[in-house]
C-alpha cells in the first residue's frame, strides 16, 4: 500500500483551497488528483484535521489468533485430520484455515501404514 501524502503538502493544498483557488489548478500544481483533494476537504469537515489516518489493519485478518493455544490444541488432538480439527476448534473455521495455521507452525501429518496405528501431526525438523 502506498504511503499517505505528507502533512505539509496537505496543509499547503488546504491553504490554497481556503484562499479561493480552484480545485483543478491546485490539483495540477501539487500533482494530486481532484478526488484526493475532495476527500481531504471532507476529512477536514468531519474530523477537523487533515492528518493521515493511522492504525488501520495491515494485512490479512487471521482467524486463529492465539498460536500457542492452537499448538497445544494440535498436540492434544494429534491424530485428527484437519477437517476433524476444524470441527473441534469451535469457532467457524474451515479445514483450509486449519491447514494454513498448521503449516505456519511447521507441522506435517505423518501417515502410518500399519493398520494398528493412525497418522500424527508432528513438528517438522529444520
Amino acid at each position: 500500500m502506498p504511503a499517505p501524502y505528507p502533512y505539509e503538502l496537505r496543509k499547503r493544498a488546504m491553504f490554497a483551497i481556503s484562499s479561493g483557488e480552484r480545485i483543478g489548478e491546485i490539483s495540477k500544481r501539487f500533482i494530486i488528483s481532484r478526488n484526493t483533494l475532495y476527500k481531504w476537504i471532507t476529512l477536514k469537515r468531519e474530523t477537523g484535521s487533515i492528518t493521515p489516518i493511522v492504525g488501520y489493519q495491515k494485512g490479512h485478518g487471521h482467524i486463529i489468533k492465539d498460536k500457542d493455544k492452537f499448538e497445544e490444541f494440535l498436540k492434544v488432538n494429534d491424530s485428527k485430520t484437519s477437517k476433524e480439527l476444524a470441527e473441534l476448534w469451535g469457532a467457524k473455521v474451515s479445514a483450509t484455515t486449519i491447514r494454513a495455521a498448521i503449516k505456519k507452525l511447521r507441522y506435517t501429518y505423518k501417515k502410518n501404514f500399519l493398520p494398528s496405528q493412525e497418522g500424527r501431526w508432528t513438528k517438522e525438523r529444520v
